[in-house]
């Protein structure tokens, strides 16, 4: 029975590689949307049960797409681009094979070369364990080999804390959490295991960024959207004057990879008729925008009296556009108030964004005569969006199709945003390879 079920399974793999990338996608298209909603959140199960075939080629893309996502280990004989991710996404395939989070279908540590760091891991381990430290000092008789080991975990987990590259795995970095490697070290993190969480979302945020050229990252991928999401929410709440939602820290590393929280979707979502008519009268006149009714209950959030002043202030000397580097805390009220009545307006989301973004380049060209901005510029997610907005000009110019308004290409050309000279980096792919280049069966059906 069993050598019946191994030849099944390579006939079934045979056929799978006579069909197209194309084709198997459609086939998880139709199969996927004629599963009821109470089946969908099983849906990696129940494929496995019905077409071990179509389940094999599903894994795979799975496993592909955390490698280009995530640094996770890649597989052989897969190769996957952004416009294979984007059509996945649409089809609703992360929904049902999940690259990340704890329904993850990915194991990080299943890769040449695990074996040979859990040795040496073991080694280090043990030492801890004896001298009650795992700095390794100068008497100690070992391998050279060990010592150049240990300087490039040193070296990883130091990038890592930074939200860079890092080769180790989450299981791997909480192993050396564990045994003291950051507290016995004053140039590291004391991490804990929250923190290697967020910093490998974070991770994967930049590498959705440095893909898709912003971080406004859609519904399609699940588990990043709602995470970018739970960051506005926290960082809305800081704002709105409970402290300690957000660290800092990690509020500078999310502005710094250009996630944008000066737009509607941080804002309150309860929105009443005066304010709707204020925020209108805002913009037309803003000499007639009245103070905020709740100042005086929680001034921290709006500080709008002071920033009232301070915007007449601006006026009376015959402007109203103000940088970001002059007065950053009067601009980001005014893109707020902005962004705000975008939402309000019910414009798409995606024209509500872009028109903002446009508003405030517009400001800095008002104001400086130029759109050379600054690499120390405050506002990081203006800056990312305007070399986005130059990647699509030279793509057009080269004759792409482009997802972009002809009106919005107007406004870029009549603004006088130039073409990039070049076009941003690829994304470094890690050299580990998956052990494996089909799922297992007795793990996934047994």
């Amino acid at each position: 029975d069993n050598e019946e079920g191994r030849h099944g399974r390579k006939m079934n793999v045979d056929s799978e590689s006579k069909k197209s990338w194309g084709a198997h996608l459609n086939d998880f298209k139709v199969w996927y949307q004629s599963l009821s909603d109470e089946e969908k959140p099983h849906a990696s199960d129940l494929l496995a049960q019905t077409d071990w075939s179509d389940y094999s080629w599903c894994w795979r893309q799975c496993h592909a797409a955390s490698a280009l996502l995530c640094g996770t280990p890649n597989v052989k004989g897969i190769t996957m681009s952004v416009k294979k991710l984007k059509l996945l996404a649409r089809a609703g395939f992360f929904r049902a094979f999940p690259y990340n989070g704890r329904e993850s279908l990915v194991d990080e540590d299943d890769y040449e070369g695990n074996t040979a760091f859990d040795s040496t891991f073991h080694t280090l381990e043990d030492f801890s364990i004896k001298y009650g430290s795992t700095h390794i000092p100068d008497w100690y008789d070992c391998d050279a080999a060990f010592r150049m080991w240990i300087s490039a975990l040193h070296n990883g987990i130091v990038n890592f804390a930074k939200g860079d590259s890092c080769v180790l795995s989450t299981p791997q970095i909480e192993k050396l959490i564990l045994i003291g490697f950051c507290n016995d070290r004053d140039d590291l993190s004391n991490l804990s295991r929250g923190d290697v969480i967020w910093l490998k979302n974070l991770f994967e945020l930049k590498r959705y960024r440095d893909l898709f050229g912003d971080c406004n990252v859609p519904s399609d991928f699940p588990h990043l959207h709602e995470w970018v999401n739970e960051q506005k929410e926290l960082f809305r709440l800081t704002r709105a004057g409970k402290r300690d939602m957000i660290h800092a820290s990690r509020l500078e590393m999310l502005r710094d990879a250009g996630v944008d929280f000066f737009t509607g979707e941080c804002l309150p979502n309860t929105v009443s008729e005066n304010e709707v008519r204020s925020f209108c009268q805002f913009i037309s006149s803003p000499d007639n925008i009245p103070a905020d009714d709740n100042s005086t209950q929680n001034d921290l959030y709006w500080k709008g009296r002071q920033f009232n002043k301070d915007f007449e202030a601006l006026k009376s000397r015959g402007t109203s556009s103000v940088l970001a580097n002059e007065h950053e805390e009067l601009y980001r009220w005014f893109v707020e108030r902005r962004g705000k009545l975008l939402l309000l307006q019910k414009k798409s989301v995606d024209g509500s964004l872009w028109d903002n973004y446009f508003e405030r380049l517009a400001m800095f060209k008002a104001a400086e005569g130029h759109l050379n901005i600054p690499d120390d510029y405050p506002d990081k997610s203006l800056l990312m969006w305007l070399s986005r907005q130059q990647d699509i000009l030279h793509l057009y110019s080269a004759g792409q199709h482009l997802e972009i308004l002809p009106t919005q290409l107007k406004k870029l050309i009549a603004i006088g945003v130039c073409e990039s000279k070049r076009m941003g980096p690829a994304v470094k792919m890690s050299s580990r390879t998956m052990k494996r280049k089909f799922p297992s069966k007795k793990l996934v059906l047994g």
